[in-house]
């Protein structure tokens, strides 16, 4: 095995669940850049309470706290806090994809239109058919 190789990590696959340490790990960083003061036990409750976000929504629902502190705010901000920006993280990395999904597929098919008109050909929009469906159409007479 190359020695070169970076470490494979829940960070370098991001859309996976990370492990309790790498939760911890987003946990304490937060901590440290709100100088709170938060217990290997406190880290344990909190991961446990975390582990069901992918790694994305749990860094970017922590980034939200990463902001000057309001009057009376504690240190460190409670689990359901927590919860609640993770929540809003992952919902708004689901539009993203949503969306970015959404414009792939327009992609594709504008590209597959372009490379295969004779699909998307409309006898309807022929002119000479048209010219034929209407001398067609007035000789024809319902009663």
């Amino acid at each position: 095995m190359d020695s070169t190789r970076p470490k494979r990590t829940e960070l370098s696959n991001p859309l996976r669940y990370p492990s309790a340490d790498a939760i911890e790990m987003e946990l304490a960083k937060l901590a440290i850049r709100r100088q709170a003061s938060i217990t290997p036990a406190d880290l344990a409750v909190y991961s446990e309470d975390l582990a069901g976000f992918l790694m994305p929504d749990l860094t970017e629902g922590l980034r939200s706290f990463v902001r000057p502190r309001e009057r009376g705010e504690t240190a460190f901000p409670d689990v359901g806090s927590i919860i609640e920006a993770c929540k809003v993280a992952r919902g708004e990395r689901l539009q993203r994809e949503a969306l970015e999904r959404e414009q792939r597929a327009a992609q594709e098919e504008a590209e597959h239109r372009a490379t295969h008109p004779e699909e998307y050909f409309s006898i309807a929009d022929d002119p000479d058919f048209k010219a034929l469906f209407e001398k067609a159409s007035r000789r024809v007479t319902i009663q």
